[in-house]
């Protein structure tokens, strides 16, 4: 029981490439620049944001490591920047914003939606993606109302599922499961 109990006392960051290859864990207690001050913010209707410190001596984290990946707690985030913290030189203050941040990148086709149940408003909204997969999931909701929305201009995938947690006066959670199966 102490074993468990110790493994957890620290929470577990890792470094991976943008082909998520591991590189490196970024809490190791052996470490000798150990990342700390672990933030995670979880915005309502939003992407997830990931905040940490480390010294700026380690050999991992540096200027040039935006858009590596890091995993914390089975969700992937996207190192957005890496910049010298304003208390202390000699610490980088890393942000990262969660990879669902890729479906505002995503453009999807004008969409007319009506009278739809959200299991079939999130498919039509995924397959206007065109060739581009998200690899997300629907996982489920209480709501058996039907609803509508309609664009008439090009919109991202992700303002198009803000428009259906409006319309549907929900909230969107993005999750990914220990086997890293995405779901909405």
């Amino acid at each position: 029981m102490g074993k468990l109990k110790q493994k957890f006392t620290t929470p577990l960051l890792q470094l991976y490439d943008i082909n998520k290859n591991f590189v490196c864990n970024l809490t190791n207690r052996t470490l000798r620049n150990s990342a700390y001050s672990i933030k995670k913010k979880i915005p309502t209707n939003d992407v997830k944001t990931l905040t940490f410190s480390i010294p700026f001596d380690n050999e991992y984290i540096h200027a040039n490591s935006c858009e590596y990946l890091i995993k914390f707690e089975f969700d992937w985030y996207i190192i957005k920047t890496v910049t010298l913290s304003s208390e202390d030189v000699t610490v980088l203050e890393v942000y990262c914003e969660d990879e669902f941040t890729i479906s505002k990148t995503v453009l999807c086709e004008p969409v007319e939606l009506i009278g739809c149940s959200p299991k079939e408003m999130f498919d039509g909204i995924m397959g206007a993606t065109g060739d581009v997969t998200l690899n997300y999931e629907f996982k489920g909701t209480d709501i058996a109302s039907y609803r509508s929305i309609i664009t008439e201009s090009e919109a991202s995938c992700f303002e198009n599922l803000i428009k259906m947690a409006e319309a549907f006066s929900a909230v969107i959670e993005m999750s990914t499961d220990k086997y890293g199966q995405k779901s909405i």
